[in-house]
């Protein structure tokens, strides 16, 4: 009966061990992808948008790099050294005339936020998916204009 408790014991020990480890293991903000986790995003182009140039992980929970899911954001992953970030699903449109690009956005964005004085129109849409149709609108609509997509990829603290 003892040897049998033992193997028990043992089981139930090993198989905490490795649901730590699977739990350790999520993908969050500030960790770098592991080949198997790229390989498959690595069969499509990255969105690049600016000098940022990510894949998107849409059924990966995102979490920042305390584990805590973060609403209305998505966990991308870098292309140049996979490390997982996330983005708010926000475009940066940098064009003096932030009224025109406001009205160009306007079916297409969720909430704009123009910043006249800096010249800086800020858009948000609901999914990741739907920046490149808005990229690409814009960057047609207005091709002198400079776009970045912000993605952070270590938690910003208060001291």
């Amino acid at each position: 009966m003892s040897r049998f408790r033992f193997v028990i014991v043992v089981g139930a020990v090993l198989l905490c061990a490795a649901l730590a480890h699977a739990q350790g293991t999520a993908l969050r903000q500030g960790v770098r992808a592991s080949a198997a986790q790229v390989q498959p995003l690595s069969r499509s182009a990255p969105l690049t948008v600016g000098s940022t140039s990510v894949w998107p992980m849409p059924n990966a929970a995102p979490l920042d790099e305390d584990g805590n899911v973060q609403p209305n954001s998505t966990l991308v992953i870098r292309s140049s050294d996979w490390f997982a970030g996330l983005s708010t699903n926000d475009l940066v449109v940098i064009y003096p005339d932030t009224g025109a690009v406001s009205a160009a956005a306007g079916g297409l964005a969720q909430q704009i936020q123009a910043f006249p004085q800096m010249g800086m129109t800020v858009l948000h849409v609901s999914t990741f998916s739907s920046l490149l149709p808005l990229y690409q609108t814009l960057s047609t609509k207005f091709p002198s204009a400079r776009f970045d997509l912000p993605v952070s990829y270590f938690k910003q603290r208060t001291q």
